[in-house]
């Protein structure tokens, strides 16, 4: 197991809710959740990263599906709760799906949830020390809403936008004959990778949203494969970089 820094206030942990988002339906890859990817199911990889923190003890599965459950509850976790079917479609909103989630484990374990940690099965190259990392700075600095991004690898001065049409298009930031060189580009940009959200309870009712821009701060990971597993091509990517780096 991985203890989080001893600077942390490990109180401030037993109100913290890791929530694991893993419904059973997926029109483009089914059963994507458990789908194998190297050689064990996709979910594990997010519970192997559970299992190495053991200063954060409530863990929720938010499933539908009694497959999902049962290998969930075959690794040792409780898997009690069912999330309902009306949060469970493809055009279900998360923060129904949380807030449902965290109102449940409140009543059946009679405590507080203050915060809660999502981790999506879909993002299974997370690296650890960036969970952890994000929690340290998520606590220490008394932030409401924190959500890791990874750097873009091209900038949004060599970007394009094309209209509905498709007759027009524009720079997503438009180039300056003094930075027609790489190299020269200004600003730091990155894109939401899905695989860390943190967020107040308080937060989440208040905005109805995890990110709100200019209020969630942005945690920037040094993920050199950031993935998050949507379409069988995404998959397919993920079974080469497990194989290279098994």
């Amino acid at each position: 197991m991985v203890l989080l820094r001893a600077s942390i206030n490990f109180e401030v942990l037993n109100s913290f809710l890791t929530f694991i988002p893993a419904r059973g339906g997926s029109k483009s890859i089914p059963k994507k959740n458990i789908a194998i990817l190297g050689s064990k199911p996709l979910i594990a990889y997010t519970l192997d990263v559970c299992n190495r923190i053991d200063d954060m003890p409530n863990t929720l599965i938010s499933t539908d599906d009694e497959e999902i459950a049962s290998y969930c509850s075959s690794e040792g976790y409780e898997t009690d709760y069912r999330r309902p079917k009306n949060l469970s479609a493809d055009d279900s909103v998360m923060v129904d799906a949380v807030l449902h989630g965290v109102e449940w484990y409140e009543q059946n374990h009679n405590c507080r949830i203050t915060d809660i940690l999502i981790l999506q099965p879909t993002s299974p190259l997370r690296k650890l020390e960036d969970v952890k990392s994000s929690v340290e700075h998520y606590i220490s600095n008394n932030i409401q809403s924190l959500v890791s991004v990874t750097y873009m690898k091209e900038h949004p001065s060599i970007c394009v936008e094309q209209n509905i049409e498709g007759k027009n298009w524009v720079y997503l930031r438009e180039p300056t004959k003094t930075n027609s060189q790489r190299q020269d580009f200004e600003g730091v940009f990155g894109f939401i990778d899905g695989s860390i959200y943190i967020v107040s309870q308080d937060f989440l009712r208040e905005h109805n949203s995890i990110i709100v821009p200019g209020e969630t701060e942005l945690y920037f990971t040094n993920q050199r494969y950031a993935i998050d597993i949507d379409e069988p091509e995404d998959l397919a990517l993920a079974q080469l970089i497990v194989k290279s780096i098994e």
